[in-house]
Parts: structure tokens; C-alpha cells; sequence
């Protein structure tokens, strides 16, 4: 994402939003999803995820009377199990905070994930990021989120350009004729600490 986007998604004006309106209440309901198994397999659990909303949700004193998601779900759209958990806070009053580990955990596209925490802070319903402490009490804090969110998808954004390129110099690599030539002499060698194979691995790399 360009720089000069990012600023503008910063800038971005919240709805009107009556920060007075908050439930008092310390019942709340714990958010996670990842998007694919990979992510779940690769640093983002949903199990890491549920034990920091139940530590935070722990050390400050929130009664937790629903777990939402816990799934795999896409990032990019809301799906069935955000309705869920939307219709569920609509509905249960007495239920004032969702508990998340971060805010990118309801979608990575900036503005979907905003529109999602403004809408639930017009019903009075505050969404903490337990990893960092951060919540939507506050027009500050909506703003924080939102910042937040921004540069969740600005690194996104980057770690896709960089595997896309990645992958295009993979192509041209392996289409190469004497790096495939390296490739099938290292695979069919029996010894694999020669200096000859040693060598291969050299060339294939530097080379």
C-alpha cells in the first residue's frame, strides 16, 4: 500500500459516534480466528489467541459468558461466525466487551475491521486488544485501532509483494538449465558431504 494511502486511511474521520453510550457491564465475549490452517500452524493459534483474551479477561476482572469464532474464517469479508457474534451482543445486553488478541483478528482490510468496531461501539460495546491493551472506550482509543489496523495491512500488503516477487525469481531460477543440472546432481548423490556436492550447493546459490 503507498505511503500517502496509509496517511489517508489515518486521517479518516470515525462515524459520530456517542462515546458516553457504554454498557457497564464486565460480562464479555472472546473473538478469534485465523484465516487458514497455515496461519494457525505458523505463529497465529487459535489456542495462543483464546489464552491471552482469558489472561487479560483474568487480570481485570471480566466474567467471559461466550466464546465467537474459533475457526477458520476469511479476512476479507465478514463471514457467518461475525454475524454470529454480532446478533449474539446485539441481542445480550448485559454483555458490554469483546476481548480479541489484536484488531486485525476481525479482518485485515483496515476499513472493514473499523466499520465493524464502530458499529459496536454505537451499541455501547468496547473491543480490547488484550495483546496491547488497546480498546475503542474512547475516540483516542478508535483512533489507535485504526492506526493499527492500517499498518496490520500495509505489512500485509508488503509480505504479499515480497512473496509474489519472490516467487517470479524462483520461476526464473529454476528454469534455468544449470541450476536444474545442479539440482538433479545433489539429489542423486549418495554422499552428501563431498566437496564435489559441497560445490554444487556453492554454485547453486551464489552462482
Amino acid at each position: 500500500m503507498p505511503y500517502h494511502t496509509l496517511i489517508i486511511i489515518f486521517l479518516t474521520p470515525t462515524a459520530m459516534i456517542d462515546y458516553k453510550n457504554i454498557r457497564r457491564t464486565r460480562n464479555c465475549v472472546v473473538w478469534t480466528r485465523v484465516s487458514t490452517k497455515y496461519q494457525e500452524d505458523n505463529g497465529g493459534s487459535l489456542k495462543s489467541q483464546r489464552e491471552c483474551c482469558e489472561e487479560y479477561a483474568k487480570q481485570h476482572g471480566y466474567t467471559i459468558v461466550k466464546y465467537c469464532g474459533g475457526k477458520h474464517e476469511s479476512a476479507k469479508t465478514p463471514g457467518a461466525m461475525v454475524k454470529e457474534m454480532n446478533g449474539y451482543v446485539k441481542k445480550h445486553k448485559e454483555v458490554g466487551t469483546i476481548l480479541v488478541s489484536e484488531f486485525d483478528r476481525f479482518s485485515r482490510t483496515s476499513w472493514q475491521a473499523t466499520k465493524m468496531l464502530e458499529e459496536l461501539r454505537e451499541l455501547g460495546v468496547i473491543v480490547v486488544a488484550t495483546k496491547f491493551g488497546l480498546n475503542t472506550e474512547t475516540k483516542e482509543g478508535m483512533l489507535m485501532a485504526q492506526q493499527t489496523l492500517s499498518m496490520a495491512q500495509w505489512d500485509n500488503q508488503n509480505r504479499t509483494d515480497k512473496f509474489v516477487d519472490g516467487r517470479a525469481k524462483f520461476e526464473t531460477i529454476i528454469s534455468d538449465v544449470d541450476t536444474i543440472s545442479c539440482v538433479d546432481q545433489i539429489c542423486n548423490s549418495k554422499d552428501a558431504d563431498s566437496l564435489e556436492i559441497i560445490s554444487l550447493i556453492y554454485k547453486l546459490i551464489y552462482l
